[in-house]
């Protein structure tokens, strides 16, 4: 299953005129770190793209890494804003974390 992301830029090209590119790569946790290849992928802003659904990690910014979960055949929109001044910052939507595997069925018996 695959989930669609549009990866948009709205910072304007004059308060940045060195668009850097959004920086995707594989959420790992830190007990597999060693023992997992990370897949890092450079994505152009303003494009759409078809991402394989699961956990990951997105930056503008090394120092600023934001973890998301991408559920199969649902869209996401990663925007990068910031202008006059303000941080760069990217935002993501729709931004809650999706349940794990099994939780969904868990919330519907409880209700």
């Amino acid at each position: 299953k695959e989930a669609q992301i549009a990866v948009i830029d709205a910072v304007p090209k004059e308060d940045d005129p060195e668009s850097v590119k959004l920086l995707l790569e594989d959420h790992v946790d830190p007990k597999e770190a060693q023992t997992v290849a990370k897949r890092i992928e450079h994505l152009s802003y303003n494009r759409v793209y078809s991402v394989e659904e699961g956990s990951y990690d997105a930056s503008i910014m090394k120092n600023s890494t934001k973890a998301i979960n991408l559920v199969g055949q649902q869209n996401y929109v990663l925007l990068r804003t910031g202008s006059n001044g303000f941080e760069t910052s990217l935002v993501v939507f729709p931004s809650e974390v999706a349940p794990k595997p099994g939780m969904v069925q868990y919330i519907k018996d409880s209700g």
